[in-house]
């Protein structure tokens, strides 16, 4: 008979970083001079955008204007543990953008700084679109820049007969006889234009028959864009068949870091 008594004690190891927890990093790098305060996340005409504090007390000596100089990359990121046996931490984007503003005030005596950080809606909204890019005979695309930019004017197709490959990409171009020419739809408009004006590599869309499928291949009609801004030409787009669009982070460690979504209301996202 044995009357020894084991006892047994639960085991207790505390988390990694705290539930919920939220960094900021600034061009790719975590920072602790930022702290997050408000992330909205919009469409049109606002888009997303996010509201951080600059701690001065934490910063460098280095001036806070160029510290957080228009531009910079602003991303935060939500950090969790992952389960056994990759038991690391993690984290999930929920804002990317750039710095857009920045605001010094005086409050209760002490210096506070604000930075606004918008999504890539604010770098469309710097790209002014112009041109056409026609389909020589012999093949080749050739960007006209005295043209104006018109998708089926008066109601009479300009868009080349079949896409072409540009840098990799397929896509309709202008037609350069109208004889020969087809329609434009707003999928193909829409294609063109972030194909055409969108910087390369910094943005990911849906392929042409994603957005041909939201819009039931609508054609356009006499829908001038010239002199509009990229983020202008690509709302007059959506909205002429009843569609929007916003930018969201991407999940995806490579490639672009934000993606532009359509949607049609009540019907999910592309």
């Amino acid at each position: 008979m044995n009357n020894t008594t084991e006892l047994f004690e639960p085991e207790y190891e505390r988390l990694a970083v705290p539930g919920a927890t939220v960094i900021a990093c600034l061009d790719g790098q975590p920072c602790d001079d930022l702290a997050p305060v408000e992330i909205v996340r919009g469409a049109w005409p606002d888009f997303g955008w996010a509201k951080l504090i600059c701690n001065l007390s934490a910063a460098v000596a280095e001036p806070v204007e160029e510290r957080f100089a228009m531009g910079r990359r602003i991303s935060l990121h939500q950090l969790y543990n992952r389960r056994p046996p990759g038991a690391t931490v993690a984290d999930l984007p929920l804002f990317v953008g750039q710095i857009d503003g920045i605001e010094t005030a005086i409050r209760s005596g002490e210096q506070k700084v604000e930075l606004i950080a918008r999504d890539f809606s604010a770098a469309l909204r710097r790209i002014t679109v112009y041109g056409r890019r026609v389909l020589r005979r012999d093949g080749s695309t050739i960007l006209l820049a005295g043209l104006d930019t018109v998708f089926n004017p008066l109601g009479q197709g300009n868009a080349a007969a079949e896409p072409v490959c540009i840098e990799g990409l397929s896509r309709t171009v202008f037609s350069a006889s109208t004889s020969e020419a087809g329609d434009w739809t707003c999928a193909g408009a829409i294609h063109y234009l972030l194909g055409e004006y969108a910087p390369p590599g910094s943005l990911q869309w849906p392929d042409i028959e994603e957005l041909l499928a939201l819009t039931q291949r609508r054609t356009l009609r006499d829908l001038d864009v010239t002199g509009l801004s990229l983020l202008d030409a690509l709302h007059r787009c959506s909205e002429a068949v009843g569609i929007q669009f916003r930018f969201v982070p991407r999940l995806a460690q490579t490639g672009p870091a934000q993606a532009i979504v359509f949607y049609r209301n009540g019907r999910g996202r592309t």
